[in-house]
């Protein structure tokens, strides 16, 4: 039989499971910017009832005029 300290039974589960959690939050870090990337530029949006132009950052096909209610396609990025 394997006999260890009382130290190294505590240690390791606790050590082991910090290493864990702070792999687990640089992959969710690193996740999260690498999915922001494609929101710094916000979508152009122009009503075709009101003619209003408005900005939405969010990566939606067609969004609804603050103005009139109108759904619309984002014209440009």
């Amino acid at each position: 039989m394997i006999e260890l300290p009382v130290e190294w039974v505590l240690a390791v589960p606790l050590f082991a499971g910090l290493i864990l959690l702070f792999a687990g939050a640089v992959y969710y870090a690193w996740r999260w910017d690498a999915g922001r990337a494609d929101h710094g530029r916000p979508f152009i949006y122009q009503c075709s009832a009101c003619g209003r132009v408005y900005l939405n950052r969010r990566q939606i096909p067609m969004l609804s005029c603050p103005r009139c209610g109108n759904l619309n396609p984002a014209a440009r990025r």
